[in-house]
């Protein structure tokens, strides 16, 4: 393989950790769940580390055109979202534009896949992850208090709640506003970069 097409070396399989992440979820993930999910698998990585393994995902795209393992989700005008949602390189880009119909859909995702985690875990449980868990709930059903809860039939219960938000939407899929928005984006023949790391305002 050439130097120009060789692909720059990630540290520690970072790459390979937010890529697991976005495996098992299926739709694009916040930094902060991120680090949140990383620390709670025994992978922890902060925020810088995740910005630069961000520069290395643009770099390697620039230099080789190979899609890249990573990339983000856009806003609908086709800037990057702020702060940033990690997505995988090769979903289609309907799937990683971030509507106002779809943002609850992937919240509740979230939300249901970190309330099994917990509840297939009677004991050990982060306090990092609990309180995250409870938060993201919170963004979803809008609730503003919870007891904590202490057992796996309490963590299903939350499940309940959050599940019925997302429960009819294909992961793989998208919304209609994503579908439109898609259609905008590809008709301003913006660039593969542009398309997958956002595009400048304006």
């Amino acid at each position: 393989m050439s130097t120009s097409t060789r692909r720059t070396r990630r540290p520690d399989s970072l790459a390979a950790a937010v890529t697991g992440v976005l495996d098992d979820l299926q739709c694009p993930v916040s930094t902060t769940s991120v680090r949140v999910i990383l620390n709670d698998r025994g992978r922890p990585a902060t925020a810088e580390q995740l910005s630069r393994l961000a520069g290395y995902q643009r770099d390697d795209f620039l230099r080789t055109r190979i899609p890249p393992e990573l990339c983000w989700t856009l806003e609908p005008n086709g800037t990057a979202t702020n702060p940033r949602w990690w997505a995988r390189g090769d979903w289609r880009l309907q799937r990683r534009i971030l509507t106002e119909d779809v943002k609850p859909v992937w919240l509740a995702h979230l939300a249901e896949h970190l309330c099994m985690n917990l509840a297939e875990r009677p004991v050990g449980r982060d306090p990092a992850i609990v309180t995250h868990t409870l938060g993201t709930i919170a963004r979803v059903t809008g609730r503003q208090y919870f007891d904590v809860p202490s057992a796996l039939d309490e963590w299903m219960e939350l499940r309940k709640e959050v599940y019925v938000i997302g429960a009819f939407h294909n992961m793989t899929g998208a919304t209609s506003e994503q579908h439109d928005a898609e259609a905008a984006l590809q008709a301003r023949g913006l660039s593969g970069f542009e398309l997958l790391f956002g595009c400048k305002v304006g």
